[in-house]
């Protein structure tokens, strides 16, 4: 099993390489969100810094494509193709068509937030085109082994961070803005929490462009299950680090190196307050009567 990591910096490659990691993940302006954006000469740099290291690299589009972005998105392939970037993580599954137009040999890994939620789809994606999946970030942890066993090391998880609540294609937090006459720039950047009124609780919130995510306000983190991931054929584990501080990223990946070469580790000790399981003991899809 291999661990991922969103690329905050490129001077937090050697970090996360000394940590552990076998994969770094970045964004490029235009066709990415929630991830650092870098230009295709930053690109250049950070594969050929990775190579030099033994990391591979991975390019986040998680933005999905209008009718005018297609041939943008075509020409990003190629060029990212040519800089010899290792795969790409999409949400668009016009990116399958791009990468096979342009005969890449990006690995395709399809991404999307909440879509595939069993094995039925996950074998789909894999006969058209696609080389991995990412399991749907609400899934439990039987439902993520089950699905991970049943398609051997094609299957990856979001292993920590915050996990998103609700996505927005609408720019929430200008429009309050707006509407109780406030500078719109105090939507920008990663400093905005929302509170609700009967909740003690900060929730992160992100607006870029015309999208507002609402985040959970503690750290998912698959420690305790990194184990049972690895031994059912989960392909991969990605962490990110949006608004975590500091640090606290390359701890967690050294200590899933510990826990997965079963090594004595105390991560969850030392951020008990801070984490949670999210979905992976707790149904999401319950009705009323439990069914």
């Amino acid at each position: 099993m291999r661990l991922l990591s969103i690329l905050r910096s490129i001077e937090h490659m050697h970090s996360l390489k000394d940590a552990g990691v076998d994969g770094i993940v970045f964004g490029i302006e235009g066709f990415s969100y929630r991830s650092p954006l870098y230009d295709l000469q930053q690109i250049k740099e950070i594969v050929d810094r990775a190579k030099s290291l033994g990391v591979s690299t991975y390019l986040q589009c998680n933005r999905m494509l209008d009718e005018e972005e297609i041939r943008p998105a075509s020409d990003l392939i190629r060029s990212v193709d040519a800089l010899n970037v290792d795969g790409i993580l999409f949400q668009d599954l016009a990116y399958v068509t791009l990468c096979e137009q342009a005969d890449a040999k990006l690995i395709r890994i399809y991404a999307p937030e909440a879509m595939l939620t069993n094995s039925l789809e996950v074998r789909a994606m894999l006969e058209n085109g696609v080389d991995q999946v990412m399991a749907a970030k609400e899934l439990t942890l039987d439902e993520v082994t089950k699905i991970a066993r049943e398609n051997p090391d094609k299957v990856g998880v979001f292993g920590f961070g915050h996990l998103p609540m609700s996505v927005s294609r609408r720019p929430l937090v200008k429009n309050y803005l707006d509407e109780i006459k406030k500078d719109r720039s105090l939507a920008n950047g990663f400093g905005l929490r929302l509170q609700e009124e009967k909740r003690a609780f900060l929730y992160p919130i992100l607006e870029e462009g015309k999208e507002t995510t609402i985040f959970q306000d503690r750290l998912f983190c698959v420690l305790p299950e990194l184990t049972q991931l690895q031994t059912n054929d989960v392909a991969f584990v990605l962490a990110d680090d949006l608004f975590v501080e500091e640090g606290v990223l390359t701890s967690f990946v050294h200590s899933a190196r510990n826990v997965m070469a079963q090594r004595e580790d105390d991560f969850m000790d030392r951020y008990a307050h801070i984490v949670t399981s999210g979905y992976f003991f707790k149904k999401t899809n319950l009705t009323k009567d439990g069914n």
